[in-house]
């Protein structure tokens, strides 16, 4: 029996080692978002991993809005909650921590498993994304950065401008490439996008009426690391 056990306990902890990951988070932004209800500015920060495979956030915003639901009704004050949201643009998978109180939720999910399909926007036919630099620049954090419009090739007034930081790396066209194919599965949807978004932090996006819809008020480039441990041991 013991060596049973002693068995087992060898397992788990190699099980435990081995599913063991590092994120590394290379630069935090925090953005402003205008708010059209409250007619105020929502704050939020984001995590980019500069290779484009993950975004990560613990935006307070989000945990309050799901501790207003039915579901977690029965949680303690939702003013001491916490989230931490890790999404892998490469699978697009969601990993999460929520805390509301004494109660605690971790979760792995599958997003194109559990976001329902509405396929009333689907597409078949390839769409081509424009890319476009222009020669205006734009100052943000005392220094000059590069201005882009983004539309599709054949509706050039259904579009955005965006606001990139080539200085500091950032692979867009991973992340660009992960939310393309969740929107494709979300819709059902077998046609393509093609684009080609330059490499650069992202730093603010308007659109072509000048309406702002997000901009960067502050950037830390001090690397994080999130340390991913699924540990569950029975111990004699």
């Amino acid at each position: 029996m013991k060596k049973t056990i002693l068995i087992l306990l060898v397992f788990c902890s190699s099980m435990s080692y081995a599913q063991e990951k590092k994120i590394e988070i290379d630069y935090v932004v925090d953005y402003v978002i205008p708010n059209n209800r409250t007619q105020a500015m929502d704050t939020v920060s984001i995590g980019f991993n500069k290779d484009g495979k993950f975004l990560w956030t613990n935006a307070s915003v989000l945990a309050k809005k799901l501790a207003d639901t039915k579901f977690m009704s029965k949680a303690n004050n939702s003013e001491n909650s916490e989230i931490n949201l890790l999404y892998n643009t490469i699978d697009n998978k969601v990993l999460f921590s929520i805390i509301f109180g004494d109660n605690e939720i971790y979760a792995n999910m599958d997003m194109a498993s559990i976001i329902p399909i509405n396929s009333e926007n689907s597409f078949d036919e390839d769409i081509n994304l424009l890319v476009i630099p222009l020669s205006e620049k734009e100052s943000m954090f005392e220094r000059a950065v590069s201005v882009f419009e983004l539309y599709p090739e054949e509706e050039s007034n259904e579009g955005l401008r965006i606001i990139l930081d080539e200085n500091h790396y950032c692979n867009n066209n991973t992340y660009t490439s992960g939310f393309i194919d969740l929107m494709l599965k979300m819709t059902s949807s077998t046609g393509n996008i093609k684009f080609d978004i330059p490499n650069g932090l992202f730093l603010k996006a308007y659109d072509l009426n000048d309406n702002l819809l997000i901009e960067a008020i502050n950037v830390n480039t001090d690397k994080k690391t999130i340390i991913l441990n699924y540990n569950f041991q029975i111990k004699e």
